[in-house]
């Protein structure tokens, strides 16, 4: 029993470090390469977007425009983090047969996998509802 139980931490161990390891390459992706690519473009999407006419359109777009990539990072960061905890959770409820911790884990994994769409997304969302 004690043999069977150490394995089982052993394993859940094992998959936190590879969770961590997974969030330590997106950060160091996200500060490091993100900057590069977003100072290599040339056109700006959300300028494309917003409405040319009415200076308060233009004061609130630049306004929500200037804080979405702060928004955007914190927001990558939670979600990861929450993956993580719903993929221990995961790793838990699969190593010890609870089948409704893991039905739980994989619909926190699929809403936090929608939640990432929508904050990938967040200047084109923005830039849609303002034109």
């Amino acid at each position: 029993m004690i043999k069977k139980v150490a394995g089982r931490f052993q394993r859940l161990i094992k998959l936190t470090a590879v969770n961590f390891a997974v969030l330590a390459s997106f950060i160091e992706l996200k500060f490091l390469l993100t900057p590069m690519i977003v100072y290599a473009s040339d056109t700006d999407q959300f300028s494309l977007k917003a409405p040319k006419n009415g200076d308060s359109f233009q004061v609130i777009t630049s306004y929500i425009n200037q804080r979405i990539p702060a928004i955007q990072g914190l927001s990558a960061v939670i979600l990861i983090l929450a993956c993580i905890g719903c993929g221990t959770r995961l790793g838990i409820s699969s190593a010890f047969g609870d089948p409704r911790g893991r039905q739980e884990a994989l619909m926190g994994i699929f809403w936090i996998i929608v939640a990432g769409i929508l904050v990938i997304h967040a200047r084109q969302i923005v830039g849609m509802g303002a034109s």
